[in-house]
């Protein structure tokens, strides 16, 4: 069996998931795999960055270099409207 944990949602949705059972069910089945994805997605970074010969300064500089691009992208994108 399964461990339950809360999740805070707006009185909007509390009202239709409780009007509507299936709907229910179909938001529990939504982020059941929604978690699982995202944690597997987690345990992959996880293990490719163990074995990462990068410095935290490397990773910096790259994240850097890859903000400029999609700020001169921008640029050109919306200087040609």
């Amino acid at each position: 069996m399964g461990r339950t944990i809360a999740v805070e949602i707006p009185d909007e949705i509390a009202y239709l998931l409780e009007e509507r059972p299936e709907l229910k069910m179909l938001i529990k089945r939504l982020v059941e795999r929604e978690i699982k994805e995202y944690l597997l997605k987690i345990l992959v970074y996880d293990k490719l960055a163990e074995k990462s010969m990068l410095k935290e300064e490397d990773v910096i500089e790259i994240d850097k270099k890859i903000k400029r691009g999609i700020v001169r992208r921008l640029e050109r994108d919306l200087g040609s409207n």
